[in-house]
């Protein structure tokens, strides 16, 4: 059972990666000069692979969408949509914080890949951030892989009291090592980012939508941040 979630977390992030790379060919996307027309083309022509490759991992283990988390409370959708607007501030603070501090330690120039030069990259940023970012990625990182991390290590210590944490601690690094493309700064500052999203999806009672709302917000006034601040530069 051990071997077959290690390899399953293998393969669901190397899948991850390959449909990455395989999107950005097919819409002509170079990683270090980020088009956000294309890279919302990239993430639209990923949103139906990487569905229908979660969905296949969770039919094999006789799993549910349910089971990692979409699924509305029993009040509906408005408690959760509130909780996930109420902790998009904190978790802005908490994601900052741990940015500055990495700044600090790697004496990292503050830059950013992306380049949000006029309204049109702005729009397109932001529904970038909302699929692929609000949606896709909570269920990818925070609903099903946190689900096998966790199955994971109850297999290494049945009953242990710091599995929770530790799936938790391994599913943000693996997250924020993901950004490694964007430099360390962000890479620490994904991971921040990624902890607290997980603990909003624990604190909801293990439902997504609080997570993509959180989400969804963070992006929106991260990329705001970068419109309002960046000098105009040709995308």
């Amino acid at each position: 059972m051990i071997v077959s979630l290690l390899a399953e977390c293998a393969l669901f992030l190397l899948t991850l990666q390959l449909f990455n790379g395989w999107t950005a060919g097919v819409v002509g996307l170079e990683i270090g000069s980020i088009d956000p027309q294309l890279l919302f083309q990239a993430k639209l022509i990923e949103l139906p692979l990487a569905l229908a490759m979660v969905w296949l991992l969770l039919r094999l283990r006789r799993e549910r969408s349910v089971d990692i988390g979409l699924r509305l409370s029993s009040q509906g959708a408005g408690p959760d949509l509130r909780f996930g607007a109420f902790m998009a501030i904190p978790l802005l603070v908490l994601a900052t914080a741990a940015g500055l501090l990495a700044r600090l330690v790697v004496n990292a120039p503050e830059d950013s890949v992306f380049r949000v030069a006029d309204w049109s990259s702005y729009g397109w940023l932001l529904a970038t951030g909302w699929v692929a970012g609000g949606f896709l990625e909570e269920i990818q990182f925070r609903g099903y892989l946190f689900r096998r991390l966790e199955q994971l290590m109850e297999r290494f210590a049945p009953g242990g009291r710091l599995n929770r944490s530790r799936a938790l601690i391994l599913a943000s690094a693996v997250f924020g090592l993901l950004h490694l493309y964007q430099g360390p700064v962000a890479v620490v500052s994904a991971m921040a980012a990624a902890a607290g999203l997980q603990f909003v999806f624990l604190k909801s009672g293990r439902r997504l939508l609080p997570c993509m709302v959180c989400h969804g917000l963070f992006d929106t006034v991260q990329i705001s941040l970068l419109f309002a601040t960046q000098e105009a530069v040709p995308v």
